[in-house]
C-alpha cells in the first residue's frame, strides 16, 4: 500500500507538469501567471494536444517512482502524439533539459519562459519528441510504432523494462494492433520486459476511439486474448486514481520480476502473461 506523503508528493509533482504543459500549448508570455492572463498573452497558433497531455505526466511520475524505490533501469516511450510539451514539462523539472542545454534552458524562470516561447515556434521546439530532446529513441504519433520500439528495446538488455505509453487512439493502427503478438517473441530469460500502458482517455483526432466505448469486461476479454494480464485503472472508481495507478505499478512490476526470476532460475516458462495496464 502505498503511504500518504508518496501520493501527495505525486500529485503535487503531476500538478507541476500539467501546469507546464499548459502553458507550453497556450501561452507566449506571462507563463507563470504574475498577472491576471490576458488575450495577447495566448499563441496565435497553438499546436500539441491538451489532452494526452495529463496521461502522459500521470504516468511518468509513476515510472519515476518505481526508478526512486526499485533502482531499476527503466525507459519511458511515449506514443500518443503532439504529446511533447508533456515530456518537455518532465524533462524541465527533472533537470535533464538545463543539464544538457545550461545557457539556453537553465533550471530558472528563464528557462520556463524559453520552453514555452518556443514551443511549437520557427526553429523551436517541436510538437512531438525530438532526437534533441534527452533520452528519446521515439518520436511518438499517430503511425503507431511505439510497442514495436519497446520491443525491440528490450533484446539483449535483461535489466531493462520499458514502459510503454499508448494511445487508444494510435492504437486503432495496423502497426500498433500487431506489435501486441511480439509478447510471444521476446524471451523473459535474456531479454528485459515491456510494460505497456493503455491511455484510453475515449477520444482520437477525428472522433471517439473503439477501446473508449468498451467496457471493463470487453477490455479484459480483449487483452486476456492477446495473451496478457491486464490491469484496469479507472478515474471513476471510488479509489483514488493515484492510489490505483501506484498499485498497479507495484503489481506489475512484481509481476515482471517473478516472471523474469522463474525463467532465469531453469524454469521453462512459456508464453507468459506480461501485464498490460488499462488507463482510463
Amino acid at each position: 500500500m502505498t503511504n500518504s506523503n508518496e501520493i501527495t508528493a505525486l500529485k503535487k509533482y503531476v500538478r507541476a507538469t500539467n501546469f507546464l504543459a499548459t502553458s507550453q500549448i497556450y501561452l507566449k508570455q506571462n507563463v507563470l501567471f504574475k498577472r491576471p492572463l490576458q488575450h495577447t498573452d495566448i499563441k496565435p497558433r497553438l499546436l500539441g494536444h491538451w489532452g494526452t497531455c495529463p496521461g502522459i505526466n500521470f504516468v511518468y511520475a509513476n515510472v519515476n517512482r518505481l526508478i526512486v524505490k526499485h533502482k531499476r533501469e527503466f525507459i519511458y516511450l511515449v506514443g500518443p502524439g503532439h504529446g511533447f510539451p508533456a515530456v518537455q514539462a518532465n524533462l524541465f523539472v527533472e533537470g535533464s533539459l538545463s543539464h544538457f542545454y545550461p545557457e539556453t534552458i537553465p533550471y530558472t524562470e528563464t528557462g520556463i519562459e524559453d520552453i514555452c516561447k518556443k514551443f511549437s515556434a520557427a526553429y523551436g521546439y517541436p510538437s512531438h519528441a525530438n532526437p534533441e530532446a534527452p533520452g528519446q529513441i521515439l518520436e511518438g504519433g499517430e503511425l503507431g510504432y511505439s510497442l514495436s520500439v519497446a520491443w525491440g528495446s528490450v533484446l539483449d538488455n535483461p535489466n531493462l523494462i520499458a514502459a510503454c505509453l499508448i494511445g487508444d487512439g494510435e492504437a486503432e493502427t495496423g502497426p500498433l494492433a500487431a506489435s501486441w503478438y511480439a509478447n510471444r517473441l521476446v524471451s523473459p530469460d535474456n531479454n528485459g520486459a515491456v510494460l505497456p500502458i493503455v491511455h484510453i482517455n475515449g477520444y482520437k483526432i477525428s472522433g471517439p476511439t473503439r477501446m473508449g466505448r468498451m467496457s471493463h469486461e470487453e477490455l479484459d476479454l480483449e487483452f486476456r486474448g492477446l495473451g496478457y494480464h491486464p490491469i484496469i485503472v479507472d478515474d471513476e472508481m471510488e479509489t483514488d486514481i493515484f492510489e490505483q495507478m501506484t498499485a498497479a505499478m507495484d503489481l506489475s512490476y512484481d509481476m515482471i520480476n517473478d516472471i523474469q526470476r522463474r525463467a532465469r532460475s531453469g524454469e521453462d516458462v512459456v508464453k507468459p502473461r506480461w501485464p498490460v495496464i488499462l488507463m482510463r
